[in-house]
């Protein structure tokens, strides 16, 4: 007998197989209404078991196919702005990003050359004066098409945002403040002012380093610090993920424990939201908010969680809202691959360390679990592998959660009273300790190993294989279990 929580996973995998499809293959929305017709015909007639299974997953995978397409077709044509100098007027909807010089700006442009047309831009802009999120510019800009490379597609990079266009500024940009108030603002202001604070309270370089732990800004890392972050396969710890937002969920459940059991849930609920928009919504820390409020909400109402369903409505969520995250969104694959490492590879590997110290093993198996889920696609869309990551990250991943608890508290006490900036004191070693790894990793020779060109096939293949070395060595594990 099929229960219903199951059809949850069923019917989401054939929602994200449809996405995909509908990726590279069009079909005619008649076609498919009519096909989801047939399934929802069958699947009420109560057919046997495997059928309503094939029936459940037919429809979601024309459902999705059908989302996919819609998306598609909203693309705007923006071919005839390409290298095109206009006056423009329009609205900053992004957080704005300053590096170096200059500033890249998410401008929904309203106006182009006094004409009505709505076209969403990234715009690179002089670093003066600094824009904020709901200012209204005007000034002239150059349009063009965003350029790809043989290791990058910059297209697609920015199409999953609902970009197209990318401008530079060729003129004066007038600035009219926006009045309005926003709650997106006021967190945007909120999240610079943390940063401003992280920097006054300890000094570069790990002022940057705890700023991209807590908040992923990563403009004040050095390149060389990059480099040995992306040589040592540590990356991942600047760049906001459900990892980043578990340990700060769980800092926050510790503290308000005394409170009663639901409050603390919808408290938590509430921070996930403020967290996930003032960092910016990237796709993994959304995901693993979606995931945190499917278990708080679980919780709260007593129901019995599952951590493959949150995933899969995690996923579900997330790429029916924006179809275009599964095949071009890099972070979002990473960050999926190395959740699901950590729920199926981790404890096969823990079961072969189990007579090790426990956390000793838990480490490990957590590491070895994500790193080889996240290798073909590291090697697919990097170019090469770090042969040294699961050992650098054996001892980075222990020491972030400290880094970064010690390093909010410190200045939050910071921020209410100036005077504990010695407080520092207790977060600098364990940074210094943590950029010592990173860079000694990062510096072995040949740490990062360059690999030719792969196909998209590769991926597939290594993944359809290891989920059957999983499901066997699950399976042979249960029956051992079984006759303890």
């Amino acid at each position: 007998m099929i229960r219903p929580h199951q059809f949850v996973w069923i019917g989401g995998l054939g929602f994200l197989l449809g996405i995909a499809i509908g990726m590279q293959l069009s079909l005619p929305v008649a076609s498919i209404l009519i096909a989801s017709g047939l399934a929802v015909f069958v699947l009420l007639l109560r057919p046997l078991p495997t059928i309503q299974v094939m029936a459940v997953f037919m429809i979601a995978l024309l459902l999705g196919w059908w989302r996919c397409q819609t998306v598609i077709a909203q693309k705007p044509l923006v071919s005839d702005l390409n290298g095109h100098l206009a006056d423009i007027q329009g609205q900053v909807v992004g957080d704005p990003a300053v590096s170096g010089n200059q500033q890249r700006i998410h401008l929904l442009v309203e106006t182009i050359d006094e004409q009505p047309r709505r076209v969403t831009v990234l715009l690179t802009a002089w670093h003066l004066p600094e824009f904020q999120y709901a200012d209204r510019l005007a000034g002239r800009i150059k349009f063009a098409l965003p350029q790809d490379s043989d290791e990058f597609r910059y297209s697609n990079y920015l199409a999953k945002d609902g970009i197209y266009l990318i401008a530079s500024q060729a003129g004066n940009l007038t600035r009219t403040l926006s009045v309005r108030w926003t709650v997106l603002g006021q967190l945007y202001r909120i999240k610079h002012q943390v940063d401003q604070a992280i920097h006054r309270f300890l000094p570069e370089p790990h002022g940057g380093l705890l700023s991209g732990l807590l908040l992923g800004i990563k403009t004040n890392l050095s390149d060389t610090f990059r480099t040995a972050l992306k040589n040592s396969g540590t990356s991942h710890i600047v760049a906001l993920s459900g990892f980043n937002l578990t340990i700060i969920i769980a800092f926050l459940l510790f503290i308000l424990r005394s409170l009663p059991r639901r409050l603390v849930w919808l408290i938590a609920g509430i921070a996930i939201l403020g967290f996930v928009v003032m960092t910016g919504a990237a796709s993994s820390v959304v995901r693993a908010a979606i995931m945190g409020w499917l278990l708080l909400l679980a919780g709260f109402w007593g129901r019995r969680r599952s951590a493959t369903n949150a995933i899969i409505l995690a996923l579900v969520t997330m790429v029916l809202i924006n179809p275009l995250i599964l095949s071009y969104d890099v972070g979002f694959q990473l960050s999926v691959a190395a959740t699901v490492g950590l729920l199926y590879g981790a404890p096969l590997f823990y079961w072969r360390w189990r007579y090790f110290p426990k956390v000793l093993s838990e480490a490990f198996a957590a590491t070895a679990g994500a790193t080889i889920f996240t290798l073909p696609l590291i090697a697919l869309y990097f170019g090469g592998i770090s042969w040294v990551t699961l050992f650098a990250n054996l001892l980075v991943v222990p020491l972030v959660p400290y880094v970064m608890l010690i390093g909010c508290t410190g200045v939050a006490l910071f921020l209410l009273w100036p005077a504990l900036q010695w407080l520092n004191l207790l977060v600098w070693p364990l940074s210094a300790l943590l950029f010592s790894i990173i860079n000694w990793f990062g510096n072995l020779p040949i740490a990062f190993v360059p690999l030719p060109p792969l196909p998209a096939a590769v991926p597939v293949l290594y993944y359809l294989i290891l989920i059957s070395i999983i499901y066997y060595a699950s399976t042979r594990r249960a029956s051992l279990s079984s006759l303890v």
